[in-house]
């Protein structure tokens, strides 16, 4: 936790960007990462619909790798709601 001021978080960087996340963490102290120790509720690990809700109410900036993250979460909304459902490609 060196650094980071817990009253002032802005970004979160998830697992596909762990790296980076801890590289801005050394610079900024508004930057946490999956894992960290202030986002209990997030350990490595924690899947994309799991963790998204809770960096939401945070109101934090996420930082990802993953370019299709949006249309993933939104088919698989879609596709629970439907038997059958299969992703595209």
């Amino acid at each position: 936790m060196s650094g980071v001021d817990p009253e002032n978080l802005r970004f979160f960087a998830d697992e596909s960007a762990l790296g980076v996340g801890k590289a801005l963490a050394i610079l900024r102290d508004d930057v946490i990462q999956a894992g960290h120790p202030l986002i209990p509720e997030v350990p490595l690990g924690t899947s994309d619909p799991e963790w998204m809700p809770v960096i939401a109410r945070r109101g934090l900036v996420v930082i990802c790798r993953d370019a299709k993250i949006r249309t993933k979460l939104a088919e698989s909304a879609r596709c629970s709601t439907r038997k059958g459902c299969e992703p595209s490609g």
